[in-house]
């Protein structure tokens, strides 16, 4: 349904988001205070929260900024060794294209025109509210299905990362 969705058809709208709605609330149901499983609902959004404090908050939209930080966190999860299905991120990238979707911080910082520089980008993980100060922690991809919570990412590699966005 990628193509329709990017078109903003209706009816494929309508039933990706009520998909979406259920599987929320499936997993929120499941674990009502974030113990355990609804950790997972965070993927992408560690970084796509530092992108959104970067850029001001509403310059670029939510959806775009955890979009990003998917890809953020496959590459992270890549460098770091715990992604087994290493064709994942170009499926994913893939996917995100058909989208229309921003697929890395410099798109995203000409889509929106900010300079999202690395250092701001930093300055913004450090407002996490998932992790412990000055240290959040990841929700990082290992095969589709299949995920590695609470990861803290040493600071040179999350440069690293951002810098080759």
């Amino acid at each position: 349904s990628a193509e329709a969705l990017a078109a903003r058809d209706t009816s494929a709208t309508s039933d990706a988001i009520a998909a979406a709605i259920a599987l929320k609330a499936q997993v929120v149901a499941a674990d009502p205070f974030e113990r355990d499983g609804r950790r997972a609902l965070n993927l992408g959004h560690t970084f796509g929260h530092a992108l959104e404090h970067a850029a001001g908050y509403g310059v670029i939209p939510h959806g775009e900024a955890v979009a990003v930080g998917m890809t953020l966190a496959l590459r992270t999860s890549a460098k770091l060794g715990l992604l087994e299905d290493l064709e994942l991120g170009a499926r994913y990238d893939a996917l995100a294209e058909r989208l229309g979707l921003a697929r890395d911080v410099s798109a995203l910082a000409g889509r929106y025109g900010v300079s999202l520089s690395r250092s701001a980008l930093s300055a913004g993980l450090a407002h996490d509210k998932k992790g412990r100060v000055g240290a959040p922690e990841f929700v990082l991809p290992r095969r589709a299905g299949a995920l590695a919570l609470g990861v803290t990412v040493p600071a040179a590699l999350l440069d690293e990362v951002w810098g080759a966005a």
